[in-house]
């Protein structure tokens, strides 16, 4: 992941190392004196230290009735074992001599984690031991400022609801990067609790009492400007969505805060003190390691000790794509549990006909049988995708269609898909760009082109759009209206302009507007069209697979799961 945040200034960085009490005695008597002298370095070090001591102020109240059959228990912790801890512990620190008085917290107490918890327990109890930094990122309070007694009375339903939410949302960065730990590469795969778990209400935050709701104003009110605006535009982007997808989110940030919970205090810290999200991602993603090497079996973990670091690293790898597939085979069980109770194949399988056009689609969309037009990923121990359509193609043979299923609409999301044109071949090598001798002329005097240009001779779309991509976009005036495709309804093949007859008539007049704005422009034209089809559930020959879209997400990404054992 490319992290294009700058640097941490290393001021911040000392005021962290001091406010963690990691400087040296006499390094910490010298930035104390520093303080003294320096306003605006102590109003910079008061903005670190009003938000290290934000969960200081938050609740701890009793379980919520609301959310009993939501246990700790079923907030998997990708195999990690909960985090020991002495709940009487305290920090030492190097004691303090300057005029910024700074006044040590001693103790707290922690709520055990194996009885049913309500969301704001379970994610104020998760906090109380994590966000922002340890326990000696809390341990000490600048003097107060004068005294001010804020009031909730004038807050508005909406403001009300951050505040509330306080405790679920401090240990986030923004909805960007709760939006990548719902990947299936961090939590994504956990999210989806068994039915007889989750409530039959829309999840909701039981407002906290009156008192309790006055301190988290408090808190909330002493953060800086911009991250209480970076937690009220995540608030408004969650409550946004659907309530199922608003659902999600509230439960990826209750699994993340109990995670963060268990994770070793080294882990926690490298997370929770990143200096910027791509950097507390990559954090999360060293630790998720850490614990699924740690729940390997015994005879892997032993044999993973005694190998060198580039034979270590591809046994890991290996490992790693078995345990991918297997997921992926129980993801597809567990979304396709009925058909499997009942042994019934899954839609779209279920018509004869259905079946053909699916596997035809397949074989003109992403040409396996053809290595040098083939457009699936061939990385990886496993073989990667086109090793991952092989096996389902091999299944479907057998009579087993839903790996089939789930692997075309994962690669329909994945790898873009433009119509062709109706006359001629598509541009798919560089001999194709003789029409634009300019562009052949610019690639001549580039002979080392992006790596992306080269992986994509033979594929289409992906040829044209890396060279659009290459080339197109960049400052080449006579460029800058590249048609590398069809991009006006004459240009599209019959199958295409029949599908979209069926799209026109679901659109409205403003839809129509503005893609007759885009028409003889390329790729955006189809990409357009495209768009729009997934919009109004209409599915375009060639570039779509068949059947209504809705119907692919609703069978192969709906978060079903088996029945209750016995149920």
């Amino acid at each position: 992941m490319i992290d294009d945040e700058p640097e941490p200034d290393p001021v911040d960085a000392e005021l962290i190392a001091y406010l963690d009490g990691e400087l040296e005695a006499s390094e910490a008597r010298s930035l104390e004196d520093r303080l003294d002298a320096d306003p605006k370095l102590r109003a910079r070090a008061e903005g670190l230290k009003r938000s290290y001591d934000l969960l200081d102020f938050l609740p701890k109240p009793e379980p919520s009735p609301t959310f009993a059959t939501r246990t700790m228990d079923k907030i998997p912790a990708s195999g990690a074992k909960p985090a020991v801890s002495d709940s009487s512990a305290t920090t030492t620190t190097p004691a303090p001599h300057s005029s910024l008085a700074l006044t040590q917290v001693q103790s707290r107490s922690e709520f055990p984690w194996a009885v049913a918890a309500g969301l704001f327990v379970a994610v104020g109890l998760a906090l109380g031991v994590g966000y922002l930094g340890t326990a000696a990122l809390r341990t000490f309070v600048f003097p107060p400022a004068e005294p001010r007694e804020p009031s909730t009375d004038s807050l508005t339903v909406a403001e009300v609801r951050v505040i509330a939410n306080l405790p679920l949302y401090a240990a986030a960065d923004d909805f960007e990067y709760l939006t990548q730990l719902a990947s299936p590469e961090f939590f994504g795969d956990e999210l989806d609790a068994p039915p007889w778990l989750l409530p039959s209400q829309p999840l909701e935050v039981e407002k906290p009492a009156d008192p309790e709701l006055q301190t988290l104003f408090r808190a909330y009110r002493e953060l800086p400007a911009e991250r209480q605006e970076k937690i009220r535009t995540m608030d408004q982007r969650i409550h946004a969505l659907e309530p199922p997808k608003r659902d999600r989110m509230l439960r990826l940030l209750e699994t993340y805060a109990a995670w963060l919970h268990r994770l070793p205090e080294s882990d926690r810290k490298d997370v929770l003190t990143a200096t910027s999200s791509n950097k507390r991602l990559e954090a999360v993603r060293e630790a998720l390691l850490k614990q699924w090497i740690a729940a390997l079996p015994a005879v892997h973990r032993a044999k993973l000790k005694g190998l060198p670091a580039e034979d270590k690293a591809q046994l890991l790898a290996k490992l790693r794509a078995d345990d991918e597939k297997q997921r992926t085979e129980w993801t597809v069980a567990r979304i396709q549990w009925e058909s499997i109770r009942t042994n019934k194949q899954p839609w779209p399988f279920t018509d004869e006909s259905m079946r053909k056009s699916v596997i035809e689609y397949v074989r003109a969309v992403y040409k396996p049988d053809d290595p040098r037009r083939a457009r699936l990923s061939t990385l990886g121990p496993d073989g990667g995708d086109a090793a991952r359509l092989k096996d389902a193609l091999d299944r479907a043979d057998k009579g087993e269609w839903a790996l089939l299923g789930k692997a075309v609409y994962d690669f329909s999301r994945k790898y873009e898909m433009l119509p062709e044109p109706a006359k001629g071949a598509p541009i798919v090598d560089y001999s194709d760009l003789s029409p634009w001798p300019g562009i052949v002329k610019v690639m001549e005097k580039r002979p080392k082109l992006n790596r992306a240009v080269e992986q994509a001779v033979g594929k289409w779309p992906d040829f044209a759009l890396a060279v659009h991509a290459e080339i197109g976009n960049k400052p080449f005036a006579t460029f800058n209206t590249l048609k590398l495709g069809p991009c006006q309804m004459d240009e599209f093949k019959d199958d295409f302009r029949r599908g979209f007859g069926e799209l026109r008539r679901k659109l409205n007049e403003a839809e129509i507007s503005a893609l007759k704005t885009l028409e003889g422009t390329w790729p955006n034209y189809p990409r357009e069209l495209v768009r729009l089809a997934k919009v109004h559930d209409v599915s375009l020959p060639g570039v779509m697979p068949p059947g209504p879209p809705n119907l692919w997400e609703k069978t192969y990404n709906s978060p079903r799961q088996p029945m209750r054992p016995g149920g």
